[in-house]
Order: C-alpha cells, then structure tokens, then sequence
C-alpha cells in the first residue's frame, strides 16, 4: 500500500508530488496529455497586481516572499535554472488607467507593487506610456514539470495513462486503482476536473486560451509587457504572446478567430515586423472568487481535491502545496478561504 495517488502532473501536482516525497510518503502519480494543460503553455509570472483595475493580488506580501525563497532552493535540488526575476511594464493607454495608477502609486500599500513612470520605445511600440510593477519574477513552469517528471520516471512512480473513474474502488481507509492500492488519492487534474463526479459541487468554469510564439528580431525586450495580454520574451528573439479566453468548449483548441485576436491585439502594440513560429492553446480551470480549491471529500475519506491555482498558480502553489501537506499529516486545518467546502 503506497500513501498517496497523484492524478495529474501539472504544475501544481508536481510540486505536491515532490514534497510529499521529501517528506518520506510513498507516492504514485498519474498524468495524461500534458500538452493541452494550462502548465504546458504557462508565462509562469509572479505578478503583485491581478486585473484592470490595479488591484493587489490577495496576500501579495507573504505569497510572493515564500515563493522566492521555496523557488531559489527548488533550483538548487533540482540543478537547473527556471527562475528569474524580469520587469513587468504596463501601458496605460486610457485617461482612468493614468488616473488609477496616479491614485494608488501614492498610496503606503501599494510601494511593494508599483514602481515608477516610464516611456517605451517610440520607434517599436504604439503607445509609450508604462509604468513598472515591481517584485515580478518568472517561474519556467514547462521545464519544472520535466526536470521533476524526468524524477519521477527515474524512481518508477510515474504512469502515462489517462485515469478511469470506472476502475477506482474506495474503501473507508484506502482506495484501489486497477493495481495500485493507496491510503490516499489526490486530485490535482486542472480542466479535467469537469469530468470528477465526486468534487462535482466545485463550480470550476473550463477555459481555452490560445497563445503565439513569435519571432521578432529587432524588438530587443528585456522586460515583460502587460496590456490585456502578455508579451514575454523568450530565447533567439521570440516571444510569447497570449492569451485569449474562450468560454466555448466546443471550438477546437487552436482557432482561425483566436489566431485573428492574437495578431490584432500584438499590432497594437508593436510597430516592427514579426514572423509567427507556432499558434497553440490549452484549456485552464478558472473559479470565480480565484481561490484554490483544495480538502477532503466528505464521505469518501481518502479523495482529496488539490486545483483551481489559475493564472496565479505560479505565485500560491508553494504556500499552498506547504499548507496542504500539513493539512494532510494532521497538523493544522484547512484556511476556509481555500476549503472547497466553501461552495
């Protein structure tokens, strides 16, 4: 009997794999079509402010701190450099984003997040005027779910199969899965999460996003951009650029319209040519209130539920993977904020 069955080895179900096996567990993970994953097509920016309107991401503070120091040793296990910090610059093209930025960059709360005023490039970029977000950093998410998957292949936990719900058999103590018998099974499954019929109640609403990746020679952009979407430098003068949102799951993943908004979108911001190298996209499990939803399924005892990070995964996964480990070894309860029982 193993201690825990991971399903899923995204993002986030990676980390929780790889710290339940630093603390000892026995641990088995399940993982299928990774490609169309919000993990597989993540910037993996840790950014203090969340919307339009300048908002600071809820416990900016304490969540971005932990996750700098839980980051730089995670390279140093792991032996290979995916973390980084980069400038976030946003435009403010509007007289309410002047008059918004103007406002909170004034205010004592807001010193941690907003730096100063700036002006881009006039001969690469549409508009000029930006300011800085500080404290940004950028986490390569793809490259940790390799580094660590390359792990768990090595000590034989790993399976490439896609999960059946039909096979799971749960007993008040343990679960068994075709061959595999656990104390526990933990659902860290992102937009797949739609097809649980026991964590069903979690209104997870499934979005498809779709990306660029482009090739810009002359643009030379050392910093990140932010203006609805995301322009992100890359290696060898490309860049990422994205994302949309689709609430239509019936759409294939990439889109003729999506491609059309991306490049829309990108002309307003850059004057110089491009050359787009690949069109791609992956669906992302969003909740409204953007909290995680994480606990234990209230008859089914071994069921756990660990998703819904969203777009901020890469700034509340270390705290949360941390919390849920303790929560799981009996140490501590559950933060209400984060309970799914909260739905």
């Amino acid at each position: 009997m193993i201690d825990y069955l991971i399903i899923g080895q995204g993002f986030v179900g990676s980390l929780l794999s790889h710290e339940l096996l630093n603390q000892g567990k026995a641990v088995r993970i399940i993982d299928f079509d990774f490609e169309t994953s919000a993990s597989a097509i993540s910037s993996g920016i840790l950014n203090p402010i969340t919307g339009r309107n300048l908002v600071k991401t809820w416990r900016a503070e304490i969540l971005f701190n932990i996750a700098n120091t839980y980051y730089k040793e995670l390279q140093l296990q792991l032996k290979h450099p995916f973390y980084e910090e980069i400038p976030i610059y946003r435009l403010m093209n509007t007289a309410k984003e002047e008059n918004d930025y103007s406002i909170k960059s004034g205010m004592e709360e807001y010193e941690f997040v907003l730096g100063a005023e700036s002006l881009l490039d006039a001969t690469k970029y549409h508009e000029q005027q930006a300011f800085e977000i500080k404290n940004t950093k950028r986490v390569g998410i793809a490259s940790v779910c390799a580094l660590l998957k390359e792990k768990f292949i090595l000590k034989g936990i790993y399976q490439n199969e896609e999960f059946d719900y039909s096979a799971l058999k749960i007993a008040s103590d343990h679960i068994v899965y075709k061959d595999i018998v656990s104390r526990n099974i933990i659902f860290c499954e992102g937009a797949k999460a739609r097809f649980n019929a026991y964590f069903n109640h979690i209104p997870f609403i499934i979005a498809k996003g779709e990306y660029l990746v482009v090739n810009i020679p002359d643009l030379n952009q050392k910093f990140i951009l932010n203006h609805h979407k995301i322009l992100a430098p890359l290696i060898n003068n490309d860049y990422w650029f994205g994302a949309t949102f689709d609430w239509d799951l019936n759409t294939s993943m990439v889109t003729e319209e999506g491609k059309k908004e991306l490049i829309e979108s990108l002309e307003k911001i850059i004057k110089i040519p491009y050359q787009i190298k690949k069109h791609g996209g992956a669906y992302r499990p969003t909740i409204k209130d953007r909290r995680p939803v994480i606990g234990t399924h209230p008859i089914y005892h071994p069921l756990h539920v660990f998703n819904g990070f969203g777009t901020k995964a890469a700034s509340l996964a270390p705290y949360y993977v941390t919390h849920f480990i303790q929560y799981l070894l009996g140490n501590i309860e559950l933060e209400k904020e984060v309970n799914h029982r909260r739905f």
